[in-house]
């Protein structure tokens, strides 16, 4: 069985690929778990970020890939996913090169562990009031059995 014949072609914003049983490629063959660089609209301009194809869903009207790309600053980072597709505005993609490593893993899974210890705060905060409220105000709504 030849895999070429297999292959159908997809066109998203001007790239084409090509899709497969396999998965997919285009001419600078992206396939799942490539690196990829996310120009994004950010206000008035341009932001290249680091990404990662996730996947590739060939629906039949509007075939798109879903991408995880991070948003890296001084003090956080941002770990969003945009599903690229046909009608995607203000959004390109790029193969990434290796000279284009902008950020410290180090740093990221630190910024992101500190997200969770404070996001955990937040919940255990939000417990303790719920708990606060039914028994601070609970004389105040009638006990239904």
């Amino acid at each position: 069985m030849n895999s070429d014949m297999d292959m159908a072609v997809v066109e998203i914003q001007g790239t084409k690929l090509h899709i497969g049983a396999s998965g997919f490629k285009k001419v600078e063959h992206y396939k799942v778990g490539d690196s990829v660089k996310v120009l994004i609209k950010e206000y008035s301009e341009y932001r290249a970020l680091p990404g990662v194809i996730l996947g590739f869903d060939n629906f039949p009207s509007l075939p798109t890939m879903s991408i995880a790309y991070l948003k890296a600053e001084y003090t956080t980072s941002e770990l969003k996913i945009i599903h690229f597709n046909q009608e995607t505005k203000d959004v390109q993609i790029a193969p990434m090169n290796d000279y284009d490593l902008a950020f410290d893993k180090e740093t990221v899974v630190e910024q992101l562990e500190s997200e969770i210890v404070k996001k955990t705060e937040e919940l255990r905060s939000a417990t303790h009031k719920k708990e606060l409220f039914l028994r601070s105000f609970g004389k105040f709504f009638k006990e239904t059995f």
